[in-house]
């Protein structure tokens, strides 16, 4: 059982306060929904779990041991938050490749599956320049869980979809669940975070509050 614990956690970005006194617990098994609205700071807090923005205040713990700056590439965490971005030029499958090579735990005939799942298989050798927004945006969500990743961290990724790559997507999240990942999952739609979350917090006032 993993367990993902923010401790009073805060954010400022010179003397605008994002988030202050932020208090979470999140464990393997588990789909976290969080919700608020834009520029509530959802996708910073996110960063903040990535590794990808340095809290102001608090710290953030995994299994009871702070995680540290360089920890958290050892951490095994996926995100994918805001607009993925990826290599114009190359291809989609390329893209997947070159990210997957930095950890070597997934093969090309692996990536492509992952591909296939989300109806892009068609499109692996076309440069991501010719990828419409949806399938860019299935292309973030792919690298953000192709590794087998204990945390997932997942930021407004239905954006975008049709109806059948958001049935895909939420089917796929219940196995995850069921492969006992921790996943946190934002959105702006209620009624979706609500059909696939265990918990749901809502970001008010600079603060997280539990609502379900």
């Amino acid at each position: 059982m993993r367990e993902l614990e923010v401790k009073d956690l805060g954010k400022k970005f010179g003397t605008h306060t994002v988030l202050e006194h932020v208090d979470q617990k999140m464990h393997s098994g588990e789909i976290v929904g969080i919700i608020g609205p834009n520029g509530s700071g959802k996708s910073v807090y996110l960063k903040m779990l990535a590794g990808l923005l340095t809290p102001s205040s608090g710290k953030i713990m995994l299994n009871g041991k702070k995680l540290n700056k360089g920890d958290f590439s050892k951490a095994n965490i996926g995100a994918c938050i805001e607009k993925p971005e990826f290599l114009n030029s190359m291809s989609g499958l390329r893209n997947l490749s070159w990210l997957a090579g930095f950890r070597g735990e997934i093969n090309q005939k692996q990536i492509l599956k992952w591909m296939e799942m989300f109806d892009l298989k068609d499109a692996a050798n076309e440069r991501v320049s010719d990828y419409s927004l949806g399938m860019k945006q299935k292309l973030g969500i792919i690298q953000a869980v192709m590794e087998h990743q204990n945390i997932i961290l997942l930021d407004e990724v239905s954006n975008s979809l049709d109806q059948k790559s958001k049935k895909i997507l939420i089917d796929l999240l219940q196995q995850l669940k069921q492969d006992n990942r921790i996943i946190v999952y934002v959105n702006h739609d209620i009624h979706e975070v609500k059909e696939v979350s265990d918990e749901i917090y809502e970001i008010e006032d600079r603060r997280l509050v539990r609502c379900s």
